[in-house]
């Protein structure tokens, strides 16, 4: 993807265009849980002939994920005094992902689950040959400390943030114990890690392990410029790791393929002292080539190797991003993001979502007819068009929140409420005559509490937003309109429906929800689908 004029960041959290369902990739990591209770010796063979075939992977061996743990609560906190790193604490079976409380987001049990607890996840791992290994963790939330044979080998704080923890190990069983602490909401806001949905714990994405070699590739970035109306240039860039004891230089092969087609990637050697990582880059051009766009969602297979050490693959759109006179261009041609935000967790799992979460995930947005999302937070590696990198470099687009009819605005009608967002868009735009605009969070509850076409209504949210996109739709240079949010997630037990209670205190909302969703808690499409779904499918769009 390109941007002139630099790089477009996010629009108010992160921005993703998407097509069709092959715009979000929802998958796992290739092989078997190696050392997984009840696992047949031939699922730890797999595992072990994985881990053993370095330069597969982009760090080594190819991932193999840990699926199969034992959990245990330790809401006292006595298990580091009682020896629990060792792994000899009992528990339970889980799959991870895994959020031990998401099953009491609402009703009498919500605010203690909310609170939070102390949890413990164990497993035995299977080491195939002596070397150093990493343990991938997608998330947990909210400090975690991992142990290995009872050894403390990392800590991390925060959540959606991937962390590792690196070993040498001999051939044979391993113990992984993994301490979860979640406690105090409160606390951790004071300490800068403040959120607004429910306080989920454990391990809420994937965990990986990896047989590291002597080279890494990582930091992947692709940019396409267009040459002429078929042709397009494109620049690879990758990050390359020298973890072997001395400097050495490295020389990545690379090649794109689309069919029976190959196009190889020049990319010249770079000296990396030992330890260190180095930038290289190698740019093509490449005749008639099938670009990306949300009605089209063409894809290359790029394949970047260092011989025997690193292999990454990835499937990738070649696409320019482009804005000029206020408006964004893709691939040349004017662009108008219509989208929907999505949730920060789903019904009995948390956000410690499954494949299956993902794929219904996906399912719901393309069923909105968006060609554009946007998330609060990273999504998984399993969902995105994975960069390993930062997606966005610098901010040349303004996002712009606005709730007219909902949290302002109330007492207009609706020429009122349309005359104060044109007047809006239009200040912004005398300030900003250069640059893309988007709203990118407009919303409205619709909730079954509320009979009728009454304010907060299910009838009401479906025509409000069914207005407010045709209002929208009708502002010239409005380069998209993104909906918050694709469906009902879960906040604070004691959320009642914020400021909007000052207007409407009588609001009967369902405590500890957000329920601005296309789709409710458990799935089910409300009115305003149609509404959104028809108002992305007008003609001439």
């Amino acid at each position: 993807m390109h941007v002139s004029r630099g790089p477009l960041a996010a629009v108010a959290a992160v921005c993703f265009l998407i097509g069709g369902a092959a715009g979000l990739t929802v998958g796992r990591p290739a092989g078997s849980d190696p050392g997984a209770a009840g696992s047949a010796p031939s699922a730890v063979d797999r595992a072990a002939q994985t881990l053993l075939a370095l330069g597969a992977g982009p760090s080594g061996s190819a991932p193999v994920p840990l699926l199969t743990w034992r959990y245990r609560e330790d809401p006292a906190d006595r298990g580091r005094d009682g020896g629990w790193a060792d792994g000899g604490f009992g528990g339970r079976a889980v799959t991870v992902p895994f959020s031990p409380n998401a099953g009491r987001v609402t009703g009498p049990g919500a605010p203690r689950a909310y609170r939070g607890s102390v949890g413990w996840f164990t497993r035995q791992v299977q080491i195939p040959a002596a070397g150093r290994y990493e343990l991938s963790f997608g998330s947990a939330h909210h400090e975690a400390t991992v142990y290995v044979d009872g050894r403390r080998m990392r800590r991390h704080v925060g959540a959606y943030a991937p962390f590792s923890a690196v070993a040498t190990l001999e051939a044979g069983p391993h113990t992984v114990a993994v301490r979860v602490d979640w406690w105090d909401p409160r606390a951790q806001a004071d300490a800068g890690y403040a959120r607004g949905w429910f306080n989920f714990g454990g391990l809420n994405r994937p965990v990986t392990l990896v047989h590291l070699g002597d080279t890494g590739l990582g930091a992947l970035t692709v940019t396409t410029r267009l040459r002429g109306r078929t042709a397009a240039e494109v620049r690879v860039g990758v990050r390359v790791r020298n973890r072997g004891g001395t400097e050495r230089r490295l020389q990545p092969q690379g090649v794109l393929v689309r069919g029976d087609v190959r196009t190889a990637l020049p990319f010249g050697a770079v000296s990396v002292p030992a330890g260190a990582s180095r930038t290289v880059s190698a740019t093509v051009r490449v005749p008639g080539a099938a670009l990306w766009s949300p009605d089209r969602p063409e894809r290359y297979a790029l394949e970047l190797t260092v011989a025997g050490e690193a292999t990454l693959r990835r499937m990738v759109g070649s696409r320019e991003l482009r804005w000029s006179g206020a408006r964004l261009r893709l691939n040349g041609r004017s662009l108008r993001l219509e989208g929907v935000g999505l949730p920060a967790d789903i019904e009995g799992h948390g956000d410690a979502w499954t494949p299956a979460d993902e794929a219904r995930t996906v399912r719901e947005l393309v069923s909105t007819g968006a060609n554009a999302t946007r998330s609060q937070l990273p999504l998984p590696e399993s969902m995105p068009t994975t960069t390993d990198g930062p997606m966005f470099r610098a901010v040349d687009a303004l996002g712009v929140t606005d709730y007219t009819g909902w949290y302002e605005g109330t007492d207009l009608d609706a020429r009122g409420q349309a005359a104060a967002v044109r007047g809006r868009l239009a200040g912004l735009r005398r300030l900003f005559p250069d640059k893309p605009i988007a709203v990118t969070e407009l919303g409205a509850v619709g909730t079954a509490r509320i009979p009728g076409e009454r304010f907060g209504s299910l009838a009401f949210q479906a025509e409000l937003l069914g207005r407010r996109l045709q209002v929208l739709d009708g502002v010239d240079g409005l380069s998209g309109s993104l909906l918050w949010l694709l469906r009902d997630h879960a906040l604070r037990p004691d959320f009642r429906g914020g400021s909007v209670l000052d207007a409407h205190p009588g609001l009967n909302l369902k405590p500890g929800l957000n329920e601005k969703g296309l789709f409710d808690y458990a799935g089910r499409p409300k009115p305003a689908l149609r509404a959104v779904r028809t108002a992305f499918g007008r003609p001439g769009r």
